[in-house]
């Protein structure tokens, strides 16, 4: 947590040597997106930001982490974390193109860095 608050802090975009050294799912979606953590877990709603910190919110709950571990992470709360996770479970049920795209990205990232 405290890499992710230092990376927050300054306003950095995670490169790939960023990925390798902590391959959490913040920092896989923060590369792969180029989004920075700031935006990430700051306050705009504004797409595709909004979009990428769902899919954030689902890739910490398909890891198993805790809901009170993702709320801590994104400063969200419950209600806004289940939302997410029912959001991008649909989306990937219908086949949303650019999510299921992010999501692919992603998933070959994570294995690339194993």
């Amino acid at each position: 947590m405290v890499e992710v608050y230092a990376a927050y802090k300054t306003k950095k975009i995670m490169n790939i040597k960023d990925v390798q050294e902590h391959p959490s799912a913040i920092f896989l979606i923060s590369a792969v997106t180029g989004v920075t953590l700031r935006e990430m877990i700051g306050e705009t709603r504004k797409q595709p930001i909004a979009s990428y910190r769902q899919v954030l919110i689902w890739f910490l709950w398909n890891e198993g982490i805790h809901i009170d571990g993702i709320t801590e992470t994104t400063g969200r709360d419950r209600t806004t974390i289940l939302y997410a996770v029912k959001r991008v479970d649909d989306l990937i049920q219908v086949r949303d193109k650019s999510t299921i795209n992010l999501i692919s990205r992603i998933n070959l990232l994570k294995k690339e860095i194993k």
